[in-house]
């Protein structure tokens, strides 16, 4: 339970420590007094995030400590262990401080920690319902997690959600490899595009050189062969070069014997001689090749044609002949059926059996808690005066994976973190008219004492009485008798645990065991609020302003002692 709570500097309260009992607390306070500030105050201990607003003005930082006692202490020892922080008593300070920029700092018995940690730390002693509560009545997705929370299906959610994860997980991995897949099968047909074109191309190195050589000397043909025609000449005329060379070296080697330095010139001669035999065949060769017909020229222009394209799009025909043996080797690795995929295919398999299985387990178990939280929270309606009226939870297969972030598709069946089903609060006010979905006939009246019943069997199934409840104006909207019951079944919530409420009706308030105002008052230029805790008197005087305003007359004065009397015979009673 939260025993006190000090606050400096917080938004108007420049300085306030209050003392906590256990059994019902109730705070009250006129419209605009400040009474939230405690609230805030609170969910500041149990992780609320912090902002500069919370900061009072002119001061440098704000502060807020909290002194939790707990009759279980071994409840939390543990986890205060695993997280660092050290327990001597039966009590836990938490401590936030929150600086002029917004930026906050969290301590657990002056052992420093992150907020997160408060918040995980929160559920050990804490338990909010505010207005939004009511809201999250009306909110049909959030059904599911109250049945759950009722059915403590935590543990196998944990482990539906554990396998629906890893099924995520590996059908992303499938979409990847589909996606990379695709990818390729489009490379693929660039790629065998590419490896025609080149592969019908029939490329060989230094072709186009060639060819443009051919052409080159065709282009140059009539002066080539009118040189060529005077060459031959020399070669086949009268004086035919290589006989008369050869009259040369005859009369060299007659006359060597005479001089020994006419025998290098003999061996030059001779040389010469071959050299002339080799030009011969070389320049007939040639002279071969200079004639070329027409269909020929005609072949060699396409073809250059041909390569010319080629080179446009590789570069050179080097270059073109390297992309073609490239494209070959990519062509053989890009392979459709990879192992990973089978492999993932297998596990994909098996975890849709594995998924199927516990969701159809946790169906199982919310269908048989849902029949028994509805019988209990409509015998908590009983005794909050709506004895005609019944609750359901309807449990049925999830029909589409809309308002879900993400799902999974097996066939028919349509999974998503929670598992396969759609659960959602039927309501019936009165025998006979039916049920009918929460949302859409419940009042606002209806709706907080459903909230409060829903509290209650949360209290009877075994919540660990270290928590606190705290009811911030749940009950806006309604008065009169309904008022009255949902004070007493508050008052009956207390017992061996502390509740807190803040409210502004005097036929709740009169049913506190401590009863705490706020007040705001101005302190020169400066508003402040107080909170202090109401003294017997102090309490009828402040039941009287809730009935009546500011003029406590004899009658709304008779009225309050009535009320705080009913609350004292209510508390008797209940003890």
């Amino acid at each position: 339970m939260l025993a006190q709570i000090s606050i400096s500097d917080l938004a108007i309260v420049p300085e306030a420590k209050v003392d906590f009992d256990e059994q019902f607390n109730v705070l009250t306070g006129e419209t605009g007094a400040g009474k939230s500030i405690l609230i805030e105050a609170i969910s500041l201990l149990a992780g609320r995030k912090a902002s500069q607003d919370d900061v009072r003005m002119g001061a440098e930082k704000a502060q807020v400590y909290g002194e939790i006692r707990f009759q279980e202490i071994d409840s939390i020892r543990s986890f205060l262990d695993e997280s660092g922080i050290e327990l001597d008593e039966d009590r836990v300070i938490v401590r936030r401080v929150i600086s002029k920029d917004g930026r906050s700092k969290a301590f657990i018995n002056d052992t420093s920690c992150t907020v997160s940690l408060l918040q995980k730390f929160s559920f050990y002693w804490l338990d909010i319902t505010s207005q939004h509560g009511s809201q999250r009545l009306m909110d049909e997705s959030s059904h599911i997690d109250l049945l759950d929370e009722h059915a403590s299906l935590g543990p196998d959610l944990q482990s539906y959600q554990n396998v629906y994860d890893e099924l995520k997980s590996v059908e992303s991995s499938l979409k990847q490899i589909e996606e990379k897949k695709q990818k390729a099968r489009q490379e693929r047909e660039f790629l065998e595009f590419q490896s025609k074109e080149l592969q019908g191309a029939k490329l060989k190195d230094h072709e186009m050189e060639e060819i443009e050589s051919i052409l080159q000397k065709e282009k140059h043909g009539e002066k080539l062969a009118h040189a060529f025609s005077e060459i031959e000449q020399a070669f086949h005329g009268e004086r035919d070069l290589i006989s008369n060379f050869s009259h040369v070296s005859k009369n060299l080697e007659r006359v060597s014997n005479l001089d020994e330095a006419i025998g290098g010139l003999v061996e030059r001669s001779q040389e010469i001689d071959i050299l002339l035999l080799d030009l011969r065949e070389q320049l007939r060769e040639y002279r071969r090749h200079l004639s070329i017909d027409s269909t020929q020229i005609e072949e060699l222009n396409h073809r250059m044609a041909v390569l010319q394209k080629i080179t446009r799009k590789y570069g050179s025909v080097e270059q073109a002949i390297e992309k073609r043996d490239q494209i070959a080797t990519l062509l053989e690795s890009l392979d459709d059926d990879s192992q990973e995929e089978v492999e993932l295919k297998d596990k994909q398999k098996k975890l849709r059996v594995d998924l199927e299985k516990l969701a159809q387990g946790l169906t199982e178990k919310r269908t048989h808690a849902a029949e028994r939280l509805g019988e209990k929270i409509s015998l908590e309606l009983t005794g909050l005066g709506m004895g005609q009226a019944e609750i359901c939870f309807y449990v049925e297969s999830c029909k589409d994976l809309k308002g879900h972030a993400s799902g999974i598709e097996c066939g028919e069946l349509r999974f998503h973190r929670k598992g396969q089903d759609q659960v959602s609060i039927r309501f019936s006010p009165n025998p006979g008219e039916g049920f009918r979905a929460l949302s859409s006939i419940a009042s606002g009246g209806e709706l907080s004492r459903i909230l409060l019943a829903v509290k209650g069997v949360s209290i009877e199934r075994g919540k660990s009485p270290d928590v606190s409840f705290l009811f911030d104006e749940v009950d806006t909207g309604i008065g009169g008798e309904t008022a009255d019951r949902l004070g007493l079944q508050m008052m009956k919530l207390s017992q061996g645990r502390q509740v807190f409420c803040v409210t502004h009706l005097a036929q709740v308030a009169c049913y506190a065991h401590h009863h705490y105002k706020v007040e705001k008052k101005m302190d020169g230029k400066r508003t402040m609020a107080r909170i202090f805790k109401l003294s017997a008197e102090e309490k009828k005087s402040e039941l009287g302003r809730m009935i009546g305003g500011i003029e406590n007359s004899a009658p709304i004065l008779a009225h309050a002692q009535e009320l705080y009397q009913k609350g004292l015979a209510a508390s008797s009673q209940a003890s």
